[in-house]
């Protein structure tokens, strides 16, 4: 069992990923602020998921930079709502930040789960 952690404030969309993660500990946070605490406080997350925009005092891009500056051992995805963040584009940021996979929010949800599976080391027996 991962450990993740969900910064989303679209309650839904937290909903809906956390049951998709069921088989994981998931805990779901709306505020970047509040991430940033479990973040500090530890145990450490095996995977941080979050937005690119600002979701509360500060932007996901920020998270991210944080946890690089504190050298956070996490996998990172991070969810975009466009190609553009205070004028950089996306992929140069996620470069920067050493971000494994970067998805466009348009994205089917059903493909989240492989996606973050992968990331995890997670294998499925087949069916």
């Amino acid at each position: 069992m991962k450990r993740i952690l969900i910064v989303e404030s679209d309650e839904a969309l937290a909903a809906e990923l956390t049951e998709m993660l069921k088989e994981h500990l998931v805990v779901t946070v709306p505020s970047t602020v509040t991430a940033w605490v479990l973040i500090e406080e530890g145990p450490p997350f095996d995977l941080v998921i979050t937005d690119v925009d600002k979701i509360s005092e500060m932007s996901g891009v920020q998270l991210l930079t944080n946890m690089k500056a504190q050298s956070v051992p996490s996998a990172c995805v991070l969810m975009s709502s466009g190609t553009h963040h205070d004028g950089q584009f996306l992929p140069d940021i996620a470069h920067r930040l050493g971000i494994e996979f970067m998805l466009k929010s348009s994205i089917r949800i059903r493909f989240v789960l492989p996606l973050v599976e992968r990331l995890l080391g997670v294998t499925r027996a087949a069916a």
